[in-house]
């Protein structure tokens, strides 16, 4: 079993233990206890990659996915069925070309008078997706009106860079035609290399799994270890524990990824894969649909597990696939849009699965729900033991010691842990209770007039100090 961890390069440690510092707070007190789950859940995957953390699948049909990369370098496409759905895309998509920006700003604020409706989101959303641009032709007819009450309709297989020309005049929205042309030349621009990717990585090396949202390449999405919120990276740790996800990705070779001075995949493209002698499914693609890849992968991975005999290739919208994860980690097959089409293979269509994983702790390695509501990798157990809240840094020498409650009106206090360090620099024992207090909440607050019960001799040696 320890087999798998032994797979793992010096540099792969180094990065994972520096990762987990960096961005989840604490360094693994034991690298290999903290992986335990992994390697253990990971074998059966591990055996069928031919004992490898990573294999490469060959793309036949390379410059479409090429041409998909590279527009992905000029703007980021977005499922959008209302101006919220926008919002949610902006917040973890940006940046993006500011044509985009501004055009779907202009259409919200549109759709806030009443002007625009959701089917006009749906379908400037579908102009703007990579296969339309690529094919230069509209997919489906559609009638938008205007604040004048005119009617406009964009009609089936007119060329697409026309179609949102002819839009922008039509809204009235003439400031974007610099934008617009930006736009398109950067598109023209993209469109005319020649060269293309030759494979997709399918890979269950724990540190694509915690880096599978952070990149080089211009987008994230909520599971970013970098800049989500506590909870969501969490959901990467239960796909690296998740005993059927195997991540695949596009790695963007024309762009380093740095990280202490060493280079992580830098993933252009990507999406979770589930495999199982019961099943097989592509996950959502991010941060665009690269269905040519998606095919590619389930038939490469049909050929590689022949033996596994799935009986019923299907496909269906979201919220009706016989697929779930619970946990952390967000559920794309039961929260997206009902546009979304997954494919893949399954033994019984009558069956729910749940693909998802445990999720451990990246300082002990045990498995918890019970997370820190400060740290995104570290359980309330490590917090409570080891963790200063003054240096905000795990340490072995502590005090236990009674602080004021800052916040409260009145004289109240709690006890908290402190490291030494912090208790000689950034302390005080208020003069009269014997309370402690940290320094810096106390020069905040006695700006505010918030401190009455505080004597002013404390306040003094603040100042002092």
């Amino acid at each position: 079993m320890k087999e798998m961890f032994h797979a793992l390069t010096e540099d792969d440690r180094d990065l994972i233990c520096n990762w987990c510092f960096s961005y989840g707070g604490s360094f693994p007190i034991d690298l290999e206890e903290v992986l335990k789950t992994w390697y253990l859940n990971k074998q059966e995957l591990f055996n069928l990659f031919g004992k490898k953390l990573r294999i490469s699948i060959p793309l036949e049909q390379t410059d479409p996915i090429y041409f998909y990369q590279k527009l992905s370098d000029v703007y980021l496409p977005a499922v959008i069925n209302s101006y919220s759905d926008f919002l949610e895309w902006e917040l973890y998509h940006l940046p993006t070309h500011p044509f985009i920006e501004k055009f779907l700003h202009l259409l919200g604020e549109n759709f806030h008078q009443g002007i625009c409706t959701k089917e006009d989101f749906k379908a400037v959303s579908k102009y703007l997706q990579y296969s339309t641009i690529l094919s230069n032709r509209i997919p489906s007819p559609h009638t938008f009106i205007n604040k004048e009450h005119k009617t406009f309709t964009v009609q089936k297989n007119m060329k697409t860079m026309r179609a949102i020309r002819k839009l922008c005049d039509f809204f009235g929205f003439y400031s974007l035609k610099d934008d617009f042309l930006s736009w398109r030349d950067s598109i023209s621009f993209a469109l005319t290399e020649k060269s293309s990717p030759k494979e997709v990585v399918l890979s269950i090396h724990p540190l694509d799994f915690l880096t599978m949202s952070d990149n080089n390449c211009n987008w994230s999405s909520c599971v970013s270890w970098q800049y989500s919120e506590i909870n969501a990276p969490r959901g990467t740790i239960e796909m690296m524990n998740s005993p059927f996800s195997a991540i695949a990705y596009i790695e963007n070779r024309d762009k380093e990824y740095v990280f202490c001075g060493k280079n992580i995949p830098n993933k252009s493209w990507r999406s979770l894969v589930f495999l199982d002698k019961n099943f097989l499914v592509v996950g959502r693609n991010y941060p665009y649909r690269n269905e040519i890849v998606e095919d590619q992968l389930i038939q490469s991975l049909k050929e590689r597990c022949l033996n596994y005999g799935w009986k019923y290739n299907l496909f269906s919208r979201s919220k009706e696939t016989p697929f779930k994860i619970t946990g952390f980690m967000y559920d794309d097959f039961s929260a997206l849009e009902e546009e979304y089409e997954y494919k893949y293979f399954v033994n019984c269509n009558n069956t729910k699965y749940d693909v998802g994983g445990p999720c451990t702790c990246m300082r002990c390695g045990q498995e918890t729900e019970n997370f820190s509501n400060n740290l995104k990798g570290v359980c309330e157990k490590c917090v409570q033991e080891n963790y200063c809240f003054s240096c905000c840094r795990f340490k072995d020498d502590f005090l236990e010691k009674n602080f004021i409650d800052l916040k409260s009106h009145e004289l109240k206090s709690y006890t908290k842990k402190i490291c030494s360090e912090c208790w000689q620099k950034e302390t005080l024992v208020e003069e009269e209770t014997g309370f402690c207090i940290e320094k810096n909440d106390l020069l905040r607050l006695r700006r505010k007039h918030l401190l009455p019960h505080i004597s002013e001799r404390t306040f003094l040696r603040t100042k002092k100090e």
